[in-house]
């Protein structure tokens, strides 16, 4: 008897593998399966203009990083002693301006370059709740903790949504024609704006990818968001410090998902032997001055060449 509501996964023809490079983009859990597979050594840049959970917010960073449009230090604002900017993440904030529009300036620079090369990008949207900016209309990244009444929050419109990630698409795709792009929604409820707007929102984005996948014949939907929803809806997936958060085995049965829809067959023995020898690099050694452990890092050392080899500059 199947116990289980079993969420069905396109097949992609195109798939990762170690001399694919990828790019991810959007909120945490875009940074999660990026991080992920950098820590396998796949060629992955993960949110290099910080995380970014609004379409509106992504498009903007696609469309700036392809045209180099660099900020200035006068579009900075000053939170709590340090410098910030409403489009990019607090990741950037510094006591220094000049610093701080350097670190963003070089994150433009650094996505729009693995834009041009790569050949997935990985986009994953984290809400349509967003806060507009009063005093010019725009939709900001981040409100860095500035005083609420200067900014206005609303549910963007699909259209507007659309409109931004058109543009970007368009500039990206003339570019590099090639570019295969996977849209996901991010499974994580943003529970502070009251669950009945988290749904709203949620439906909003999936709306939202359906138009994409329909209009651009090089994007596909992965139904992660459902996979969670529907097969792993109970609590037991869950962190217990929050019941939001994924644990663990929650992660680890996305990243199952993922590697079967995604990554290709011919990587799995490569991924399975760094695994290993992660497992081994963080292996506590008791006694360092034994004989046995001398053995075992030189072993060790002797892995991490022989890996470096096959993918140079990963290790």
């Amino acid at each position: 008897m199947e116990i289980f509501t079993k969420i069905a996964f396109s097949v992609f023809e195109s798939k990762v593998d170690y001399h694919t490079e990828c790019v991810f983009m959007g909120s945490c859990f875009s940074e999660n399966i990026g991080g992920w597979l950098k820590e396998m050594k796949f060629d992955v840049q993960s949110n290099i203009c910080g995380i970014t959970y609004n379409p509106v917010s992504i498009a903007r960073h696609i469309s700036r990083s392809l045209e180099g449009e660099l900020i200035s230090e006068s579009e900075l604002l000053k939170s709590r002693e340090t410098y910030v900017h409403p489009d990019f993440h607090s990741f950037f904030k510094n006591v220094d301006a000049k610093i701080a529009a350097k670190q963003i300036n070089n994150a433009i620079q650094g996505l729009g370059i693995a834009l041009r090369a790569s050949s997935f990008l990985f986009l994953t949207f984290g809400t349509s709740i967003a806060f507009e900016n009063k005093s010019n209309g725009q939709i900001v990244n981040n409100c860095h903790h500035l005083p609420s009444f200067d900014f206005l929050k609303r549910m963007l419109k699909e259209d507007d949504m659309l409109n931004a990630l058109d543009e970007a698409f368009e500039k990206l795709l003339s570019i590099n024609p090639d570019l295969k792009i996977i849209l996901t929604v991010s499974p994580i409820r943003h529970l502070r704006h009251g669950a009945t707007d988290n749904n709203r929102s949620k439906a909003r984005l999936i709306r939202l990818c359906e138009m994409l996948e329909n209009k651009y014949p090089n994007t596909k939907y992965l139904p992660i968001f459902e996979f969670v929803m529907d097969e792993l809806r109970d609590y037991r997936f869950y962190r217990q410090d929050d019941f939001i958060h994924l644990n663990e085995l929650g992660i680890h049965l996305i990243r199952e998902k993922f590697s079967e829809a995604l990554i290709s067959q011919n990587a799995f023995p490569l991924m399975a032997r760094i695994k290993k020898w992660k497992a081994m690099a963080d292996h506590k050694i008791e006694n360092a001055g034994s004989e046995e452990s001398k053995a075992f890092l030189k072993k060790l050392e002797r892995e991490k060449n022989e890996l470096a080899k096959l993918l140079p500059g990963r290790f």
